[in-house]
This record gives C-alpha cells, sequence and structure tokens, in this order.
C-alpha cells in the first residue's frame, strides 16, 4: 500500500508538471551591456513540453570604439531551449541556434554578414505568474 500510495503521488507530481507549462508563449525582453556598449534585442519561445522549445532572437548590439573594445552587431536566428531545470520558481536553460548576423568594422574591414550557430545561457527567476526576471548569456560564431 505504502509503494502504492508512493507511485501515485510521484504520477501526479509528474503530470501537474508537465501540463503546467506544455502551452507557454515567452516573449523575453532583453537589455545587457558588454564594454560600456548597450545591447538589446527579444526572444520567443513556444513551449513544446517541460523540458524544450523552439523559438526566435533578435538582438542589436551597440559599437564601443575605445581600444577597438566592441563592434555594431545586429543579429537575428531561430533556437531551440533546453530546460536544464524548471521547478516553478527557478528556470535555467541552454539554448543552441543559428543564425544571421550583421557586423559593423569586423576586422577593420566595412560591414560583414555572417552566419553561423548562437548558444544562449540563461536562469530565470519567477516573480508573479506573468513576471520573470534573470540573467542570460549570449555567444554568436561565424563560420563565413
Amino acid at each position: 500500500m505504502k509503494k502504492l500510495m508512493m507511485l501515485a503521488a510521484a504520477l501526479m507530481l509528474t503530470g501537474y508538471a508537465h501540463m503546467a507549462s506544455a502551452a507557454d508563449n515567452t516573449i523575453r525582453p532583453i537589455l545587457g551591456f558588454k564594454s560600456s556598449a548597450v545591447n538589446f534585442g527579444v526572444d520567443y519561445e513556444k513551449r513544446m513540453n517541460h523540458d524544450m522549445g523552439w523559438g526566435g532572437y533578435f538582438s542589436y548590439g551597440s559599437e564601443h570604439k575605445d581600444n577597438n573594445a566592441t563592434n555594431q552587431v545586429v543579429a537575428f536566428g531561430v533556437m531551440a531551449p533546453i530546460h536544464l531545470l524548471d521547478n516553478g520558481s527557478l528556470d535555467t536553460y541552454i539554448a543552441p541556434g543559428f543564425g544571421i548576423a550583421m557586423v559593423k568594422g569586423l576586422g577593420g574591414s566595412d560591414d560583414e554578414t555572417t552566419l553561423g550557430p548562437s548558444l544562449k545561457l540563461g536562469a530565470e527567476w519567477k516573480f508573479s505568474p506573468t513576471l520573470k526576471g534573470g540573467v542570460q548569456y549570449m555567444q554568436i560564431y561565424n563560420w563565413f
């Protein structure tokens, strides 16, 4: 009887977690800084199930010319977020993706348009049912 009750409790908790987040649509406005340059953008994610989703991103990073610190970058693409931990109050994720980036002044030359993978790592804390805040690290790579 004790084993049956533990199994029923585990099934209820698992079923509740999947139902609560399977139909989530998330829009993340992004504001950040790098070497005194301002970055902003937006992410969209459609959850397929509790652990995975798909979506897109747009990012703009302004230029900072002191010591060639940061180039201006405009990037957009697709991503597939994988939620490593989502316990209701904390959501951590890794989001591999692929996109196009327009980079101004890359290597002292004119503007360059590049294609390549991207990677986002993030953590969000839930403040209310409709508001989350968090941190995100984004890296854009170029193949050609």
